[in-house]
Parts: C-alpha cells; sequence; structure tokens
C-alpha cells in the first residue's frame, strides 16, 4: 500500500466517520423529539419499580437506541459511504491536491481506487450486522 493510499484512506474514513454520527445523531435526534413522552412515561413506570427517575429513563433510551442505531446504519450506511466519497474527492480539489496527481501523472483512476474499495468494504459491513447482528434483537 503506497502512501498515497493510505492518505486518502485516511481522509475517507475521518469524513465516513464524521457523516456516520451526524446523520445518524440526527436520525435519532428528531426520533427522540417524536416520541420524548413515551420515553418519559416508560422510564416512569420502570422508576416505579425499581426506583429513580432519570436513570430509569436513560435505562430506556439506552435500551432502544442501542439495537436502534444498527437498524439506522444499515439504513444509511450507502448514503453515508456515497457522501463520504463526495466530501473527500471535494477536499482533494479544494486544495489542489487532485491537480498535482494528475500533474504527476497519477491516474484519477488510481485516485479513485482506495475511495471505491474502502466504501464498498464499509457497505461490506452491514450485511453480517443486517443478518446476524439485527434478527435476534
Amino acid at each position: 500500500m503506497k502512501v498515497l493510499d493510505r492518505y486518502i484512506i485516511k481522509q475517507f474514513v475521518i469524513n465516513f466517520a464524521i457523516l456516520s454520527v451526524v446523520m445518524m445523531g440526527l436520525y435519532v435526534l428528531v426520533d427522540l423529539i417524536v416520541d420524548l413522552d413515551e420515553f418519559l412515561d416508560a422510564g416512569r413506570e420502570l422508576a416505579d419499580q425499581h426506583g429513580g427517575t432519570l436513570p430509569a429513563t436513560l435505562w430506556v433510551l439506552g435500551d432502544y437506541y442501542g439495537p436502534f442505531l444498527l437498524l439506522v446504519y444499515v439504513a444509511m450506511s450507502g448514503l453515508i459511504v456515497v457522501a463520504a466519497m463526495g466530501f473527500t474527492v471535494a477536499q482533494m480539489q479544494r486544495s489542489r491536491e487532485l491537480t498535482a496527481l494528475l500533474a504527476g501523472g497519477v491516474s484519477l483512476y488510481r485516485v479513485a481506487a482506495p475511495i471505491l474499495v474502502t466504501g464498498f468494504l464499509f457497505n461490506l459491513i452491514a450485511l453480517p450486522v443486517q443478518e446476524i447482528l439485527i434478527p435476534p434483537l
């Protein structure tokens, strides 16, 4: 693996991580706002059984959103990968790295290869999550 591949993969993984946190966080936040009254009611019921209102509500939220994040990842992994690809190439173009690579004789196919392979691997992660982890939950 060349230095160029490692650099492009690093930029892509950083963009993927940022977009995953932002997009999945936004999805969870909207869902939380819509269903907040139901979570508070469930937290009160759990608190009546065991005591402690705030920890009970947080337990209900964690119990619901833990498996829910896996489902959101499976649903949004393709979109996040495509967006991370776009942001990675846009960052490279904005800082004139693509121009320097082309002037140095590096093909754009060569630049796109590590992005495509890493994106394929991130989408491949969604398959065992969807088929093995989610059904028992």
